[in-house]
């Protein structure tokens, strides 16, 4: 399943849900002010989202059930708007950034123990990927005249720039940890990017063809392997291959008998009889 939002200024935003393949679209949640970024913990059965509230209702961090049930708040955020959205399920936390003042927060999965992570008001946070297992965190900055990408531990602190040049306006983030590269979307540039973690290696993916790009995700699934066939499966294909050349061969020795002549027979001791018969009647009158 894939899960989304639709923003509206009115009191019917909506989330969605439908197949991958884009079939049975369905609006589970209803009745929401403008719900925007969304984040899904499977292992838990839960979607979460942010809300921007109609005033005077304030925004919000929400949650609910994956079948749209037990719709919960979970933050309420007085002043500023929750940008971003990322999840630690594991650690049982929840990221996002709240842009006033500009500062990257975290809550418990419940909502309780909001924490200040990174205050800064030399940035503009924009998205935000956690690398859960080396306990650090990456984020996308559009601050003003220099763009860049950002990263701290989880608990806010080291804060670092790892790229600060040849961004224009950078969006979403994506980490694959493994192969140690870190991916992004910049619709300034009209490009996807990659890099190494730690900010080296910038290479160009995507340059032509683009619009106003934003969100990326990975899908790092390794490819299905061929599976193998075991000491059965080669047995079938020896007999499936003996019998297909075995029909071959007898086709072929069907077609060369019907394709030759064949030789008459003929008996021993008949060959008097062959010759009288050949001889005709003026043969008998000359032996009268």
């Amino acid at each position: 399943k894939m899960y989304f939002t639709d923003t509206r200024w009115t009191p019917d935003g909506k989330i969605f849900r439908a197949n991958l393949d884009g079939s049975g679209v369905e609006a589970l949640i209803t009745g929401l002010g403008a719900p925007a970024y969304l984040a899904v913990d499977t292992a838990n059965g839960k979607v979460y989202w942010t809300s921007f509230g109609n005033f005077p209702d304030p925004d919000k961090i929400q949650r609910a059930n994956l079948n749209g049930t037990g719709v919960e708040d979970l933050v309420s955020i007085a002043i500023g708007a929750p940008l971003g959205l990322a999840l630690d399920v594991g650690a049982g936390k929840l990221y996002w950034f709240n842009n006033v003042p500009d500062k990257i927060q975290r809550a418990n999965l419940n909502g309780t123990g909001v924490e200040d992570l990174v205050v800064d008001s030399n940035m503009r946070p924009v998205a935000i990927a956690v690398d859960a297992a080396n306990g650090k965190m990456y984020w996308t900055d559009n601050v003003s005249p220099t763009a860049k990408i950002r990263r701290a531990n989880l608990n806010g602190s080291s804060s670092q720039i790892l790229i600060s040049s040849g961004l224009n306006n950078p969006g979403g983030i994506a980490l694959d940890i493994a192969a140690g590269k870190m991916y992004w979307t910049d619709a300034g540039t009209q490009k996807i990017q990659r890099a190494d973690l730690g900010g080296t290696n910038i290479e160009d993916l995507v340059t032509t063809g683009l619009f106003n790009v934003g969100g990326i995700a990975l899908d790092l699934r390794p490819e299905p392997p061929i599976p193998a066939m075991g000491s059965w499966g080669v047995l079938a294909l020896a007999l499936l291959i003996l019998t297909a050349a075995t029909l071959v061969m007898r086709r072929s020795l069907a077609v060369q008998t019907v394709r030759s002549d064949p030789l008459p027979v003929v008996e021993r001791g008949s060959c008097s009889q062959v010759s009288a018969r050949r001889a005709g009647p003026h043969s008998r009158h000359q032996t009268a």
